[in-house]
Order: C-alpha cells, then sequence, then structure tokens
C-alpha cells in the first residue's frame, strides 16, 4: 500500500501536499479520533459519520481551516470544553446521533 496519504482513497490534497480532505463515510471504520487530527492544518473537510468511532472528541483547535465537520451516527461519548476553539472557519456541523454525556456549547460559541 501506498504511505503517501495523498494517494488514498477518500483523501484529498493541495497542490503542497497537505491534508485538506478526509472523507470516510460509511466505512465501518472503529477505534476513536486520535488528537493528532488537530495537526492537519489545511483540512477543510472531515467527514467520518456512520461508522463505529467511539470514545471522547479530541480538542480541535488547530483545525482553523475546517469548514464542514461530519461525525454523526458514530459512539463518540465526549465534546471537551474547548472542541470549538479556533475553528474560525467552521460552516457546518453534523454531531447528532452519538451517545454524547451532557454537555452545553460554551459561551461564546453561538
Amino acid at each position: 500500500s501506498n504511505s503517501d496519504p495523498c494517494h488514498w482513497q477518500n483523501v484529498r490534497c493541495d497542490s503542497d501536499n497537505r491534508i485538506i480532505r478526509i472523507q470516510i463515510g460509511s466505512r465501518g471504520v472503529s477505534g476513536s479520533l486520535s488528537a493528532s487530527i488537530a495537526n492537519l492544518t489545511n483540512l477543510q473537510v472531515l467527514e467520518l459519520m456512520s461508522n463505529n468511532i467511539s470514545g471522547p472528541l479530541p480538542g480541535l483547535k488547530g483545525l482553523g481551516s475546517l469548514q464542514t465537520l461530519n461525525l454523526h451516527d458514530n459512539q463518540f461519548n465526549l465534546i471537551p470544553p474547548d472542541f470549538f476553539d479556533g475553528l474560525t472557519s467552521l460552516q457546518e456541523v453534523y454531531l447528532d446521533n452519538n451517545p454524547f454525556k451532557a454537555w452545553s456549547i460554551p459561551n461564546g460559541q453561538i
């Protein structure tokens, strides 16, 4: 298999070989979402919906270019208080159908 993620199916890169899209919805993916996802600072679209990804969501502070976040229909159980910090380009968020513990949108995020 190719070790360059820019050649992977469902991953798109820009002309500088930086990952801008990860679209792996409905692929039977399980496990947890690593905090290192926040290192993909050029990421614009993250679609992991309708899988079996579990555990707490990591903070996404480094993802200032992120526009679309589709994490619905998984098994995520916790949204950290700083989850939305730094997501200045975010236009769409879908988090429904996850077994989250009770949480509220922090002040200043609406």
